[in-house]
């Protein structure tokens, strides 16, 4: 599962299965790095779903 959360006051955060991704300072370029692991994982085949 991928999601996106707050980490910090300033800062968002992409998770992967529970783990750590990326740490972005704006949501948008949070989302902007989810949105391309959703593509990586749907072209290999994988059953991740989005969670914003």
């Amino acid at each position: 599962m991928i999601s996106i959360t707050r980490y910090g006051r300033r800062n968002w955060a992409v998770w992967l299965d529970g783990e750590l991704v990326v740490v972005a300072l704006y949501k948008k370029g949070a989302a902007a790095v989810a949105g391309k692991l959703r593509e990586l994982v749907s072209l290999k085949g994988g059953t991740h779903e989005a969670a914003a």
